[in-house]
């Protein structure tokens, strides 16, 4: 009975096609499965090479949001920020090299960005939103350390009891007051590029008064090979501790060679750019005074 049974269901062809076909998706189904797999790694793959572009967006929105602390109408929401960013992301020409893709859509991005946000800040306020952008730019990649950071933002940093113990006498009493003189020894302490730069100041004061007392310090090179020593930002360090007074035309300097001219640029607005960032749900609202033309 029982081999009746195993010929009954071998003789069932409706059975057979099923499993055959059953085992066939089986196998289409696993390759599939292993496609998918290798699809998922790709778009991964394409997904992070992209993330310079949504690195820089995020330094971008970041440095945007921090305005505000300098005055409360400098504030824009994160989703003012990601309508720009999109927008400037279908305004970047296409390329089929991808690192020229790359760079044009950091380069319009950053562009298009700064001039928008640009148009609503003071005068007085727009060189230290792009010094901001350079800085954090170079932050995020590594060419400014937290250490020299904060020693141009907070000046001299606490010390070690072996540090204070240590300390030199101040080599330019006529030119550094103490306050200023623990600003240098401080960065000395904190940032190695820095290194004997007090006994260089002892050894050439004559070299290093010429500097300091430069009518453009920000403009003349370092005195000895500390011009190439030090970064364009570790000068400034040294002309806020020298000539606090020419920062401000040192920040310019910086911005032009890390971030390019068009960052220090006075940028000319129209009408027609103003309205090209316009939408059915983005208004543009005049606040007139007394005289004036919005057309102007």
């Amino acid at each position: 009975m029982a081999e009746n049974e195993v010929e009954q269901i071998l003789d069932e062809d409706t059975l057979i096609v099923t499993l055959e076909q059953s085992k066939v998706t089986s196998s289409e189904i696993n390759t599939r499965m292993a496609d998918a797999v290798e699809v998922q790694k790709d778009i991964e793959k394409t997904r992070s090479s992209y993330a310079a572009v949504a690195v820089r967006g995020s330094i971008l929105y970041f440095v945007i949001s921090d305005m505000a602390n300098i005055n409360s109408m400098y504030e824009n929401s994160l989703q003012f920020v990601k309508v720009l960013f999109n927008k400037a992301i279908d305004a970047t020409p296409k390329s089929d090299e991808h690192e020229i893709r790359l760079s044009s859509l950091i380069d319009v991005i950053s562009k298009s960005i700064y001039s928008n946000i640009s148009r609503g800040l003071f005068e007085a306020d727009k060189l230290i939103f792009t010094y901001l952008i350079a800085t954090s730019v170079n932050r995020n990649s590594g060419v400014i350390t937290p250490a020299g950071w904060n020693t141009l933002l907070r000046g001299a940093m606490p010390l070690t009891a072996q540090q204070k113990d240590a300390k030199p006498a101040n080599p330019l009493p006529s030119l550094m007051n103490e306050l200023n003189f623990n600003m240098l020894y401080s960065a000395v302490c904190q940032i190695e590029a820095f290194a004997g730069i007090i006994d260089d100041m002892s050894d050439n004061a004559e070299t290093w008064t010429f500097w300091a007392t430069s009518p453009t310090p920000q403009d003349e090179p370092l005195p000895g090979d500390w011009e190439k020593t030090l970064t364009d930002f570790q000068k400034n360090i040294l002309l806020k501790i020298f000539r606090p007074e020419k920062l401000m035309f040192a920040f310019k300097n910086y911005v032009r060679e890390n971030m390019g001219q068009f960052y220090v640029e006075a940028q000319t607005v129209t009408m027609e750019k103003i309205y090209a960032d316009t939408d059915h749900l983005t208004p543009l609202i005049f606040i007139l005074s007394t005289g004036a033309d919005p057309t102007d």
